[in-house]
């Protein structure tokens, strides 16, 4: 059997979940992203998923050195420097198996990502 290969553009996704896996490790000084270069180039496919219906999560992280959490190390700059270009809210949620997952898992299809939006960083 011979799968064919579909861009994301090809795909109906109105109404789904899309889940993203996405390396947006960038430059922080003094918390703020300094340089959202590798941010900005996948914003338009992020927005085009959100455009046509899609309810999307993004799963990044900057790293747990030695397994130990280093607040400076937080996706929440990115997260913010998100929203800025989506121009709506883009919640980071760390607890990605606890109480705050299952609760999203249970309502999968009722926005459960966000009260403003339809995207959320998992970290």
């Amino acid at each position: 059997m011979t799968a064919s290969f579909q861009f994301a553009d090809q795909i109906d996704v109105a109404g789904k979940t899309v889940l993203l896996r996405l390396d947006v490790n960038v430059p922080l000084a003094d918390g703020v992203v300094s340089d959202d270069t590798r941010i900005r180039r996948v914003m338009p496919g992020v927005q085009s998923l959100l455009e046509r219906g899609a309810k999307v999560v993004v799963l990044t992280h900057f790293g747990r050195p030695k397994g130990t959490f280093v607040p400076a190390l937080n996706v929440r700059p990115v997260a913010q420097s998100m929203a800025g270009i989506l121009g709506q809210p883009v919640p980071v949620e760390s607890d990605v198996i606890g109480p705050w997952w299952q609760k999203g898992r249970s309502s999968f299809g009722n926005r459960w990502h966000s009260d403003d939006g339809n995207s959320a960083l998992l970290s």
